[in-house]
């Protein structure tokens, strides 16, 4: 099986080889506890919404139910695109980072990008982005 993306796999997996070590840690920790931040989102997004109306209540409050909706959609979604993982599709790479998933733990959709989305999806549904205002001049 070839990789498509096999040459800009390669040179991002040795640059990452050769950072750092405290910078490979950081990256390892941040791809995992960066997930964290959506759910730290979502708490003050409900604080500030229970004082408002209904609707921008009732979103905040099933944002997190919207994002783990999401997150089995996309999983489905893996299994039936089975789209291999590039620490294992791209032969004669340095090792990645993270240990390379298990078999069967597919790279498409990218659960990372799927809640990042839903969350951020969820955010723009309660507080849309309105266009700049006019401001009307009344002529006598």
């Amino acid at each position: 099986m070839g990789f498509v993306d096999s040459g800009p796999y390669r040179d991002s997996t040795d640059h990452a080889q050769d950072t750092p070590t405290w910078v490979q840690h950081t990256a390892e920790i941040g791809t995992e506890a960066g997930l964290l931040v959506f759910v730290a989102l979502f708490v003050p997004a409900w604080w500030r919404a229970r004082r408002s109306d209904t609707h921008a209540f009732t979103i905040a409050a099933l944002a997190p139910l919207a994002t783990a909706v999401a997150y089995v959609c996309s999983e489905v979604l893996k299994s039936a695109v089975t789209e291999e993982r590039p620490c294992r599709a791209v032969t004669g790479a340095v090792p990645s980072l993270a240990p390379c998933p298990p078999h069967g733990d597919w790279s498409f959709p990218s659960h990372h990008a799927t809640n990042a989305g839903a969350s951020a999806g969820s955010r723009w549904r309660r507080r849309p982005v309105r266009g700049p205002r006019r401001s009307v001049r009344r002529t006598r």
